[in-house]
């Protein structure tokens, strides 16, 4: 049994991954010193948790994945 690609946690997991480690190179941070420590923070938290999605998807695969 296929699955659509996109209701993998897999590949769920690694788009969040690649989307929180691209924000600030498209400046979506906060705008003094402090809320910048605090992003930081959230970015690497949000990091560790959609590699954590990723890999627990990827452990938890039941079905293989299709494109359409």
């Amino acid at each position: 049994m296929d699955k659509f690609f996109l209701k993998s946690k897999t590949i769920l997991g690694i788009l969040l991954t690649l989307i929180v480690s691209l924000a600030p190179a498209i400046g979506l941070t906060f705008g003094t010193d402090d809320a910048h420590l605090i992003s930081e923070l959230w970015d690497k938290i949000a990091i560790v948790a959609s590699a954590s999605m990723a890999v627990i998807g990827r452990f938890t695969a039941k079905s293989a994945l299709k494109i359409k």
